[in-house]
């Protein structure tokens, strides 16, 4: 259109000289009618060729510039038109050239703020989620992802409702988007044992809504942990003092005076306080290792002396029990880098724990084999067997899977033990049909060649 309009001014320029030829031929006398004549046809090429040529000039410039717009509409902010013409086309240009220069930096620094603030959402440990108006989720960071156990990839197109199904979560985004005001509660799933605190924020006029999720699962547990350490605690020692105050008032009645009786009554009170202290020291044990302040000193073992030592000291016990123990190890295991006491002391506790589980006529087997990275160890027992529901907490302090009369800390102090030598432990077991109790000790590359 610019190129057909300029065209057409040219044209009209043309037959506007023309015309005036015309004139100035008819206006001149007979004589001089050749001479004006050549004149005007002179003026009327010389008006054509300069209008054509300022027409020709014109119409590159507007396509080239529309050009650059296209460029320019498109993304491309590095669209720029250059002329070597002064006069006003240069400064139409210039104008130009420093339009698309501003609207580059704009691009660039909001690229390099989007790029931040995904570099931040993407590693935040709190989950962030942003909604529209009407619920769709548009933005949901992998620790949102992780914490509502969705997939980012099936993101689009999915509303709120679908992602974080949970009633108060969504009454808060509810509340969000006409207040100014931030909302924030607690919101809980017990089937995965989620504690999440949630904060709503209404931003864009309402029209989007910023949803922070801060995960308390892990200080609500250890908050569970702490009230039921001080309950626990509680109940184990009300045990042996109320057996020694109840000894101490039966001889305050009297019964010093009768040597056998009073001599019964002090071997139970010393009964009860050897239970007090071995617990008061378990605990203490325990605290230190759960706190790291417990110090190993390592050496090179045979598996051999980490089972045998301990399952001699248990052997009297078994006889007593009329319960057959047994030792399974094959040669050639390799040495392990262990804290000879703790080892020996993790394993003194499963391998009782066992023997005490296990009716008359039973049999508890300790074996140990090799595998590529590792030597395990296990602890098998033909004992009751510990109920399904009991056996994700029976490595909790305190925790007695069995109505056991001990302290509940030995299988927690072989836990810790076991962490700290950088292995794992776990438990099998079917009820009725008697117990597994498991430990891997991680292999050393650099052990001494035949140690064993």
């Amino acid at each position: 259109m610019r190129g057909l309009s300029l065209r057409a001014a040219a044209l009209t320029t043309a037959l506007t000289g023309a015309a005036n030829a015309g004139m100035v031929f008819w206006l001149a006398s007979p004589a001089n009618r050749g001479r004006a004549l050549a004149l005007a046809a002179l003026a009327a090429l010389l008006s054509g060729l300069v209008v054509g040529a300022l027409t020709h000039r014109h119409t590159a410039l507007l396509a080239r510039l529309e050009q650059a717009l296209q460029r320019l509409a498109a993304g491309d902010f590095q669209a720029r038109i250059l002329t070597s013409h002064p006069g006003r086309e240069l400064t139409l240009l210039a104008a130009f050239n420093q339009t698309a220069e501003r609207l580059q930096g704009q691009a660039a620094a909001l690229a390099e703020a989007q790029s931040r603030f995904a570099a931040t959402a993407t590693h935040m440990a709190e989950g962030v989620l942003i909604t529209d108006a009407a619920g769709r989720v548009l933005l949901l960071n992998p620790a949102a992802a992780r914490l509502l156990n969705v997939g980012t990839t099936t993101l689009p197109g999915r509303v709120l409702a679908e992602v974080a199904p949970f009633p108060t979560l969504l009454s808060l985004w509810e509340n969000c988007l006409p207040s100014t005001e931030k909302q924030t509660d607690m919101v809980e799933v017990p089937a995965r044992g989620l504690v999440l605190q949630v904060t709503a924020v209404a931003f864009g006029e309402g029209r989007y809504c910023l949803l922070l999720l801060h995960d308390l699962s892990r200080f609500r547990q250890m908050e569970t942990m702490r009230s039921d350490f001080v309950s626990n605690l509680s109940h184990e020692l009300r045990t042996p003092l109320a057996g020694m105050k109840a000894v101490v008032e039966t001889l305050r009645e009297g019964a010093w005076e009768d040597p056998p009786a009073a001599q019964r009554f002090l071997r139970h009170m010393e009964t009860e306080l050897d239970n007090l202290i071995q617990m008061v020291e378990e605990m203490l044990t325990l605290s230190r290792l759960e706190s790291g302040q417990e110090v190993l000193h390592k050496e090179w073992l045979c598996p051999a002396e980490i089972v045998r030592e301990p399952v001699a000291q248990l052997m009297p016990y078994a006889k007593r029990a009329r319960v057959a123990l047994e030792v399974h190890l094959p040669p050639g295991l390799p040495p392990l880098l262990a804290d000879r006491r703790r080892i020996q002391r993790a394993v003194l506790n499963l391998v009782h724990n066992a023997i005490k589980f296990t009716p008359a006529g039973g049999r508890v087997v300790v074996a140990a084999e090799e595998e590529a990275d590792a030597v395990v160890f296990t602890v098998h027992d033909t004992g009751r067997g510990i109920p399904a529901e009991d056996l994700p907490r029976i490595f909790e302090r305190f925790y007695k899977a069995r109505d056991s009369q001990g302290s509940g800390l030995g299988l927690a102090i072989a836990k810790h033990t076991v962490q700290m030598h950088g292995g794992r432990i776990w438990a099998e077991s079917i009820e009725g049909h008697g117990s597994t109790i498991g430990f891997a000790l991680p292999r050393r590359l650099d052990a001494p060649a035949s140690f064993c």
